[in-house]
């Protein structure tokens, strides 16, 4: 039997350069920062060692013209390819005679009108910008 063990080094990890700020569970990493990063890179990361050149390049080989997809070219390509058809749509106990907004339609011969009086409130005195409205009863000292 021997004494001696075989040393398995340990892989090195994947260690980038920061080109813009980085969030990480709510952690804010500033750039220009050194990182060990075991995650997926993005473009704002460099990478300085092989294991994180190797990352990068099989992550930008994955990208459809080598840069992340902006998040308003994917939505607009997603609407293009919905449904084109229109659909009816019914509404079972819909009353025909009641506008949607309230009284958008033009008054009719025969409506009711109501008119209310605005609310009056009295002043009884101003306390540092304050206006204290006047109370009826015993509190109004």
């Amino acid at each position: 039997m021997s004494d001696t063990f075989n040393v398995v080094k340990p892989k090195e990890k994947a260690r980038y350069k920061l080109l813009k700020p980085f969030y990480v569970s709510d952690q804010y990493i500033a750039e220009d920062t050194e990182i060990e990063w075991t995650g997926c890179p993005n473009e704002q990361m460099e990478p300085l060692n092989e294991p994180a050149i190797e990352r990068m390049t099989a992550y930008l080989k994955t990208l459809e013209g080598g840069r992340t997809p902006r998040v308003e070219d994917l939505m607009y390509q997603q609407m293009l390819k919905r449904p084109k058809e229109t659909a009816e749509i019914t509404i079972p106990k819909a009353v025909q005679d009641v506008p949607q907004m309230g009284s958008m339609r033009p008054p009719k011969e025969g409506d009711v009108k109501i008119t209310a009086e605005p609310p009056t409130v009295k002043l009884q005195k101003k306390l540092m910008g304050t206006i204290v409205e006047e109370k009826q009863g015993r509190d109004n000292l």
